[in-house]
């Protein structure tokens, strides 16, 4: 999960940087349910999740870094894999804290 403007794109290029080619997920954005999908050109169709199949691509990978709730994010990672970017814009570091979330009810543990 990803708070916007909290220096994610900064986090997803180290990840990019620092693990092997298609580690990453290229699926950046979940916007469900997303009217006029065909209508976007390919290059941004590959960053967005609208569809299970986006849902079931995701999953194949070995790290998702973007905006997408938090149901989504347990579809396809373990619970105590899921981390929060959080940002200040007044200081260089940043905080990650870990979901709690139990999957069996989709709750704070």
């Amino acid at each position: 999960m990803h708070v916007p403007k909290s220096g994610g794109t900064s986090v997803h290029d180290a990840l990019l940087a620092a693990l092997p080619e298609g580690s990453v997920s290229p699926k950046r954005i979940e916007t469900r349910p997303f009217k006029g999908l065909d209508e976007l050109p390919h290059p941004l169709r590959e960053l967005v999740v609208a569809e299970e199949r986006d849902v079931d691509a995701m999953s194949r990978s070995g790290v998702v870094s973007g905006h997408f709730c938090l149901h989504t994010l347990m579809r396809v990672a373990p619970p105590e894999s899921i981390a929060t970017v959080l940002g200040n814009r007044g200081r260089a570091s940043c905080r990650c804290t870990h979901s709690g979330a139990s999957p069996q009810n989709g709750t704070k543990g």
